[in-house]
C-alpha cells in the first residue's frame, strides 16, 4: 500500500508543477501564428500573381506606346 501512496504523491506534485508551462503556451501560440501566416500567403498567392501580370502588361504597354 505504500507504493500506492507515493505514486499517488508524485502524481499529485507533478500535476501541480507548473514548470514548462509558459514554454508550451509559448509553443502552442508561435505554431497558430505560423499556421495563420501560411494560410494567409497561401491564399493571397493567386492574387499576388494577378497583380504581377497586369503590372507586367501595362508596363509591356507604356514601353511600346514609347517607341
Amino acid at each position: 500500500m505504500d507504493a500506492l501512496t507515493d505514486m499517488t504523491s508524485r502524481f499529485r506534485s507533478f500535476a501541480a508543477d507548473e514548470t514548462g508551462q509558459d514554454l508550451a503556451e509559448y509553443s502552442l501560440l508561435i505554431a497558430f501564428v505560423l499556421t495563420a501566416i501560411i494560410g494567409l500567403a497561401s491564399g493571397l498567392h493567386g492574387s499576388i500573381a494577378e497583380v504581377a501580370g497586369v503590372s507586367n502588361s501595362q508596363l509591356n504597354a507604356a514601353q511600346a506606346a514609347i517607341r
